[in-house]
């Protein structure tokens, strides 16, 4: 409409040609950034779409990569390792021992020797490294009479460390699991030990 009116004045002789030009070649950028911009935000919603469905695509791996590096349970004396850190179960007894100051409630006393190895280059921290479960709902860590025994502190790099942890059992659950996951690693790999308390 606006050209129309220029090309109107033009035959009337109150606008001068140049002037014209002028506003013919403004309004036609104008028009081609409308179009650019219009063509931005497509590319852009289109960018937010496929992003989001590979966010999603990476959030459904993620979660099949939780559920284990492998799929079966692994027994006494097998060796894995995640993120540098090597771990090996080397046994599971029940204990007599009992921790006259403690509030959780046990019925029995799990103890699961184990042994880490760091195999990066920088020292880790041992925090909870590995949790037990009966019958799939994980119990409670029960506080060690044996502080000297107790697998935590720090690994420094290519060195070992072996040691125990305690756990409260209540009832008698026809399934032990021990499942291990470096408390640093951020890869969402894990791995699940049958427990046979001896």
């Amino acid at each position: 409409m606006f050209i129309i009116t220029i090309v109107f004045l033009a035959k009337k002789k109150k606008v001068k040609g140049v002037l014209i030009s002028t506003i013919v070649v403004f309004v036609l950028g104008l028009a081609s950034l409308i179009g650019a911009i219009g063509t931005m935000a497509s590319y852009a919603e289109d960018s937010n779409t496929s992003t989001e469905t590979s966010k999603s695509e990476n959030n459904s791996s993620d979660k099949s990569e939780e559920k284990s590096s492998s799929d079966e349970n692994k027994q006494k004396g097998d060796t894995v390792e995640i993120d540098g850190v090597e771990f090996t179960l080397q046994g599971s007894e029940y204990t007599d021992a009992r921790n006259e100051f403690s509030d959780v409630q046990a019925d029995k006393v799990l103890k699961v020797d184990a042994k880490i190895k760091n195999n990066s280059d920088s020292e880790i921290p041992v925090i909870n490294e590995f949790k037990v479960y009966a019958d799939g709902e994980e119990v409670d860590s029960y506080p060690s009479t044996n502080i000297q025994d107790m697998l935590t502190g720090s690994i420094s790099p290519d060195r070992a460390k072996t040691g125990s942890q305690t756990f409260a059992i209540n009832g008698n659950p026809e399934k032990l699991e021990l499942e291990f996951k470096p408390s640093m690693s951020f890869s969402g790999e894990r791995y699940v030990y049958e427990l046979n308390p001896e």
